[in-house]
């Protein structure tokens, strides 16, 4: 903020180029599992919050869990991604977060659930 020689009225100053978070992306869809990864896929979203999309993240949750943890922390272009070092035998659910120089937007919403498992693998 400053002022102007001789008036009280203070004038704030700002960019011309705000922009807003983007919008959230799809859900994550299964594309592949195996028995330590997933290939998921999901659609950009429907609004960039006015500037170019960085990239997005990916978050995973075990099912019944809490807490989400980054799949990834540099922020990627594709809209596809392997997520390995998944454990055999275990749930998670996935979500995505579009990236632009004014930040994160929301997450997406969550993917189904989904059991790692090789699917070439014997029967239990």
């Amino acid at each position: 903020m400053c002022r102007i020689s001789g008036s009280n009225r203070p004038i704030i100053l700002s960019s011309p180029f705000v922009l807003d978070t983007p919008g959230s992306p799809s859900a994550p869809l299964v594309e592949e599992v195996g028995s330590d990864f997933v290939h998921l896929s999901w659609d950009r979203p429907s609004s960039d919050g006015g500037g170019r999309l960085t990239g997005f993240i990916l978050e995973r949750r075990q099912i019944g869990a809490n807490l989400w943890t980054r799949v990834n922390f540099t922020p990627i272009m594709a809209t596809e991604y392997n997520i390995h070092n998944l454990i055999e035998d275990m749930s998670y659910e996935f979500r995505v977060i579009a990236c632009n120089m004014s930040g994160e937007g929301k997450p997406s919403e969550n993917s189904q659930k989904i059991l790692i498992k090789d699917p070439k693998g014997k029967s239990r």
